[in-house]
């Protein structure tokens, strides 16, 4: 498994590497990225994978991280979207509907039980794509995440 991070433009250029972007908050809330890392290697997915997590340890303008998250966006198989307490999480829901909801790739949801607007979530979801699951735990989302790609 490999793990991506700003300011890497490295994606990984086998075809056997599925790439899975780990949308979610990444300020005001909570390292959940760390959580996911170590539940998603509990589950020993099949294949080789490679994570792109948008966390960053340092400084960036907000044009850089934009730009640096849709271009791992465009070139992802999976999307995973968790939706963390602690913040609003409002580029989420752009991601939300601009990349999953709109578009029918494969993607994986989920919202912290503390997350303030967990029904705003599962409403815009169900009428979107009502096939997805809301999860709501970062253990179910790396089993899940680990089953779409064993099984596509």
């Amino acid at each position: 498994m490999i793990v991506t991070v700003p300011p890497s433009l490295y994606t990984c250029p086998h075809p056997e590497f599925t790439r899975v972007f780990m949308g979610g908050g990444i300020g005001e809330c909570p390292d959940w990225q760390k959580e996911f890392i170590k539940e998603f290697e509990a589950v020993e997915p099949q294949g080789m994978v490679q994570l792109i997590n948008p966390r960053w340890e340092y400084k960036w303008t907000g044009f850089q991280q934009i730009q640096w998250e849709y271009k791992m966006l465009l070139e992802s198989d999976v999307i995973m979207m968790w939706f963390a307490r602690g913040g609003q999480n409002r580029i989420c829901f752009y991601e939300l509907g601009m990349w999953i909801n709109s578009r029918g790739i494969t993607a994986v949801i989920g919202c912290d039980p503390k997350f303030d607007r967990k029904e705003d979530v599962a409403i815009q979801t169900h009428l979107a794509r009502p096939e997805l699951k809301i999860h709501t735990t970062l253990k179910d989302m790396a089993l899940e995440v680990a089953y779409k790609i064993d099984n596509n």
